[in-house]
């Protein structure tokens, strides 16, 4: 009974994760992505006949897997669209960008207060940190490696 159960859910999970591929590129050849276009969500998809993939903020190239999926995250701040270039290979020549509309959303913000006790420096303390300050740049630089070619 337990294992019926379970490959229910299994099954359930991916015919809803089948039916959630619905955020589509901008352009008309773009591949459909899967999962929640929306600042601070998760996509995925397939991109079959590449190899790897690239997007703003994502400083290597992201090798796609064998079976054609990658997955990317969006930032809780990402803009408005998200640009994913897809490669056969290392090079440009071979790559293709494709737009994708994220979703903004609004943030609930909390303020606190704190008593000023809590951030400002005693006056003892703000001289301590004044005086020893320049002598921890000075033994911090020093200690740095020497960066001339």
């Amino acid at each position: 009974m337990i294992k019926k159960l379970c490959a229910f859910i299994f099954m359930l999970c991916i015919v809803a994760a089948a039916h959630a591929c619905d955020v589509a590129g901008l352009e008309n050849d773009a591949p459909k992505l899967c999962g929640h276009a929306t600042q601070g969500g998760m996509l995925y998809g397939r991109a079959k006949g590449w190899n790897v993939y690239k997007g703003i903020g994502i400083n290597r190239n992201t090798k796609i897997s064998a079976d054609d999926v990658f997955v990317t995250g969006l930032d809780r701040d990402e803009a408005e669209t998200l640009k994913l270039t897809f490669c056969r290979d290392n090079k440009e020549a071979n790559c293709k960008t494709y737009t994708y509309k994220i979703t903004q959303r609004k943030y609930l913000e909390q303020n606190v207060t704190v008593p000023e006790e809590f951030v400002k420096y005693s006056d003892d303390v703000q001289k301590r940190k004044d005086r020893e300050n320049p002598e921890i740049v000075k033994a911090s630089a020093a200690s740095e490696p020497d960066k001339s070619p």
